[in-house]
C-alpha cells in the first residue's frame, strides 16, 4: 500500500541523508481513504524516518492526508466573466490537503486498486463516479478507441493512470504496478494511443499472472506476485513526461517468461533492481494500437461474419444473428433438473412481486405524508433503497429493479427451454422473459420449443482463452463461448398475411397459414451471390453455413489469424476446395449435434473399472501422481475408474479448455453460497446418462480432430 511505497523510498538511499528531513517534512506526500490503512500508514513512515535520521525528538508525518484522491482534484463547470471554465470543488478544510494540491508534484507511485463495477445488484455498491475525471477519460482514451465497448476505460486504475497525467503537468514520471490487462485489451487500445502520444518514454514490465485463462496459456501465466490478491496480469509501468523533448512513439518492453512461478518473478524482480539493468526490446504500435500480439493486416480484406450495424459493403449475416442469452440470475432460471427449474423460478418470482409490493406500498405511504415528494426519480431512489437484498430470495439486477421500480406485475409461465449451457452440457431454463436480463432476438431463431434451427456459435471479441466455435439445435447461454456471438441458419419471421378477420385470403398459401412463422435462410442474399460468383451457381446458403462451420475449426486460419479473432470481429476468408470444407463442415455439425450418441468404450481403447454400479457423480477428478494430474485416467467417483484415456482427446479444445474437462467441470454437484440452491446433475437423465456423455465426448473429441486433419491444405483465393 501507500505506507510500503514510502517506506521503501526512504530505505533506497535515493535521498541523501542531509536533504531527508526537507523531503519528509515538505515534499513526500501520500493519501490513503481507509481509515485503518491511513494509521498504520503514518506510523511505519514514522517509524522509519525517525529510525534513519536516529533524531530524539519526534517529527510527525504531515505529508499524508485521509481523502478520496480522485475526489481531491474533481472540478465543476461555472460561468463567469470569462464563459464557462472549470473550477476546482475540493470542499475539506484540509491544511495537509490545500498544502499537497499547491504543491508542483513531479512523481507520482502507487499500486491503483481495480474496479470497473460491482459484481452483483444485491452489493447495492455502485462505483463512485467523478464528474470531471470521467469526462476527461471519455475525451482522451474513450475518443481515440474504435472499441464499440469503452467500460473498461472506466476501470479505477485506468482513471488512475489519467489523474497521474494531468497532475503531472509538464514534466515527470508516473510508477505504478497495476492491472496488466490494458496490454492486450480491444477496448484500451485508446488507452495505449494515448500512453505514446502523451509521454516520451514508455516502459513496460509485464509481470503475467492472468488467473482468468484456461489450460497452456494458464500454466504459461503461472504466479501472481500479488499471490491469491489478484486474478488479474500485473505489470509495471513507468511513464516519463519531458517538455521540449521528442517523444519516443515506441514502447521499452519486457515479458517475465512462461510458467514462473511467484517466488521466481519476484526473485527476478530483485535481482535487477532498476530499469537500467532490464534488457528492453521496443514495441513500435501498429495502426490497430496493438503493442503485444500484433495483428495480421491482411485479415481486414475477409468479409465480416456479422454487421448489425452495416459498416460493411457485405457480410454473411445483417441482423440475423444474437448474442447469447444472459439472465444475470442463473441460479434461479437455469438448471439440470426440469422441475426443480421451473419451482426454484416461480419462488423467486413470488418472491420478486411481493418485494414490489411492499416497495410501492411503502413509497405511497411516505407520500401521504410529505415525507417524500413526487417524482419518477425521487420515487426510483426511494424504491432502490428500501429493497431488501437478500441473494436468498431474489437476485437482483439493474432490469429486474427497473420492473420493480415500474411496478411491473411478474407472471409465471409454463415455458420450459433447453440451453446449451456450456460446451456439451445442456440445461432446463425458464423462459420467463420479464426475468432474463438479456434475452437477446432468440424469439426469432427458436419461436417455441416446436421449431428447428442450427446455430454456429463463437466467441466473442477480447477472449483471453482462444478462439472457438460450436454449434448447437438450442438455445445458447452467453457464456457457452466467451460473450457468444450466435449465427443461425433459420430465421423465424411473424407470419403477418392473415386478414383482421384471421382468414385465409387469395394469396395465402397452406403453409403459411398454418404457423404464425414464416422460415427463411438467415444468411444474407449478397453473401450467396458473392459465393456463387466464387464457385459456382450450385452453392446453396445452407453449403455456406457448412462452409463457415469447418473454416472456423481450420488449423491454418486459426493459426494465421489469432490474434486478429481475439481482438475484433470474425472476418471469413475464401478458401480453396470449396465442396471439401462444405463436406467436412456438415460433419462437424452431425458430430457436435448429437454428441449424446453412444460409444463403444472398448473401440475407443478405454479400461472401465466398476467396483460398484453406482453411477452418480459429486465431482470427477484426474488420478494424481504425485502433486500432478494424470489424465490418462478420471475418476469418476468412489466406486469406477476410466483409464488410459489418449492424450490426443485432450487437444480438442473448447473456450479455453479440452472438451473432456468441460464435462468434469460443468457435470458436478454445485451449491450457490448466496441463493443456497444446488444443482445437481444427477437428475437430468437416466443414471448412467453423465458416464456415458463422458465416453460419448471422449469419442467425439477424436474424431473432431481426425475431421480438422483432413481438411485440405489452407489455401486463400
Amino acid at each position: 500500500g501507500t505506507g510500503t511505497f514510502i517506506v521503501r523510498l526512504l530505505r533506497s538511499g535515493l535521498i541523501d541523508i542531509d536533504n531527508l528531513l526537507y523531503k519528509y517534512t515538505n515534499e513526500i506526500h501520500a493519501n490513503e481513504i481507509v481509515l485503518l490503512a491511513y494509521y498504520i500508514a503514518t506510523i511505519n513512515i514514522e517509524e522509519t524516518f525517525h529510525d534513519l535520521i536516529g533524531a530524539e525528538d519526534y517529527t510527525t508525518f504531515e505529508g499524508i492526508v485521509l481523502t478520496d484522491t480522485f475526489a481531491m482534484t474533481e472540478k465543476q463547470k461555472v460561468k463567469d466573466e470569462k464563459g464557462e471554465q472549470y473550477v476546482k470543488i475540493f470542499a475539506e478544510n484540509s491544511a495537509r490537503a490545500e498544502k499537497q494540491l499547491k504543491a508542483p508534484i513531479t512523481v507520482i507511485i502507487g499500486n491503483p486498486p481495480y474496479s470497473v463495477g460491482q459484481k452483483s445488484a444485491n452489493d447495492n455498491n455502485q462505483n463512485t463516479t467523478y464528474e470531471y475525471l470521467d469526462k476527461q477519460v471519455a475525451m482522451t482514451y474513450g475518443s481515440k478507441s474504435v472499441s464499440t465497448n469503452t467500460r473498461s476505460a472506466y476501470d479505477t486504475y485506468i482513471k488512475a493512470f489519467r489523474w497521474a497525467t494531468d497532475r503531472l503537468g509538464d514534466n515527470g514520471i508516473i510508477g505504478f504496478v497495476s492491472n496488466g490487462s490494458y496490454l492486450d485489451s480491444v477496448a484500451l487500445d485508446g488507452f495505449r494511443q494515448c500512453l505514446i502520444e502523451e509521454f516520451n518514454h514508455v516502459y513496460v514490465f509485464n509481470l503475467r499472472g492472468n488467473a482468468r485463462t484456461s489450460g497452456e496459456q494458464r500454466r504459461k501465466e503461472a504466479g501472481n506476485v500479488f499471490d491469491a490478491g489478484s486474478r488479474t496480469p500485473v505489470a509495471i509501468t513507468i511513464l516519463v513526461k519531458r517538455k521540449g523533448v521528442k517523444k519516443d512513439g515506441f514502447v521499452r518492453y519486457h515479458d517475465i517468461g512462461d510458467y514462473l512461478s511467484r517466488e521466481q518473478k519476484l526473485n527476478i524482480i530483485s535481482k535487477f533492481g532498476d530499469v537500467s539493468s532490464i534488457k528492453w526490446s521496443f514495441i513500435t504500435p501498429n495502426e490497430n494500437n496493438d503493442w503485444i500480439n500484433q495483428r495480421n493486416q491482411s485479415y481486414i480484406n475477409f468479409i465480416a461474419l456479422g454487421d448489425k450495424k452495416r459498416n460493411e459493403t457485405i457480410s454473411f449475416f445483417n441482423e440475423n444473428y444474437a448474442i447469447g442469452l444472459s439472465s444475470n440470475r442463473d441460479v434461479w432460471v437455469i438448471g439440470f433438473n426440469q422441475q426443480s427449474t421451473y419451482e426454484k423460478t416461480k419462488t423467486m418470482i413470488e418472491n420478486y412481486n411481493s418485494e414490489r409490493e411492499h416497495c410501492n406500498s411503502e413509497y405511497s405511504k411516505q407520500l401521504e405524508s410529505g415525507t417524500v415528494v413526487q417524482g419518477a426519480k425521487v420515487k426510483d431512489t426511494f424504491l432502490t433503497n428500501t429493497v431488501v437484498r437478500n441473494p436468498s430470495k431474489i437476485s437482483w439486477s439493474r432490469g429486474l429493479l427497473k420492473r420493480l421500480c415500474n411496478n411491473d406485475v411478474i407472471e409465471m409461465n409454463e415455458d420450459i427451454r433447453l440451453i446449451l449451457y456450456r460446451p456439451f452440457c445442456k440445461k432446463s431454463l425458464s423462459y420467463v422473459k420479464q426475468v432474463i436480463e438479456y434475452p437477446s432476438c432468440w424469439d426469432s431463431i427458436f419461436p417455441d420449443t416446436s421449431y428447428e434451427n442450427l446455430v454456429i456459435c463463437v466467441v466473442g471479441s477480447g477472449s483471453s482463452k482462444g478462439f472457438s466455435t460450436i454449434i448447437s439445435n438450442y438455445i445458447q447461454d452467453y457464456q457457452l463461448l466467451f460473450n457468444a456471438q450466435c449465427y443461425p441458419l433459420f430465421i423465424y419471421d411473424k407470419n403477418e398475411k392473415k386478414n383482421d378477420h384471421n382468414q385465409m385470403t387469395l394469396f395465402d398459401s397452406d403453409d403459411d397459414t398454418a404457423s404464425n412463422y414464416k422460415k427463411r435462410f438467415a444468411l444474407s442474399d449478397a453473401i450467396l451471390k458473392k459465393y456463387k460468383e466464387l464457385y459456382g451457381d450450385r452453392i446453396t446458403k445452407e453449403d455456406i453455413f457448412y462452409y463457415l462451420y469447418a473454416v472456423l475449426h481450420s488449423k491454418g486460419y486459426l493459426t494465421a489469424y489469432a490474434d486478429n479473432l481475439a481482438k475484433e470481429m470474425v472476418r471469413i476468408p475464401t478458401l480453396e476446395k470449396f465442396p471439401k470444407y462444405v463436406e467436412i463442415g456438415r460433419q462437424l455439425a452431425e458430430l457436435h449435434l448429437n454428441y449424446e450418441t453412444p460409444a463403444d468404450a472398448s473401440e475407443l481403447g478405454l479400461e472401465i473399472n466398476i467396483a460398484k454400479e453406482d453411477y452418480s457423480v459429486s465431482k470427477m477428478r484426474f488420478k494424481k501422481v504425485g502433486k500432478e494430474n494424470d489424465k490418462s485416467t478420471i475418476i469418476f467417483n468412489d466406486y469406477i475408474t476410466i483409464s488410459n484415456i489418449p492424450e490426443r482427446a485432450y487437444e480438442y479444445v473448447v473456450n479455453g479448455r479440452s472438451a473432456i474437462e468441460w464435462i468434469m467441470e460443468s457435470y458436478r454437484v454445485k451449491t450457490d453460497k448466496d441463493s443456497g440452491i444446488t444443482d445437481d446433475p444427477n437428475t437430468y437423465g437416466d443414471e448412467k446418462y453423465i458416464f456415458n456423455l463422458l465416453i460419448s465426448v471422449i469419442s467425439v473429441s477424436l474424431k473432431t480432430l481426425d475431421l480438422i486433419d483432413s481438411m485440405p491444405e489452407y489455401k486463400e483465393i
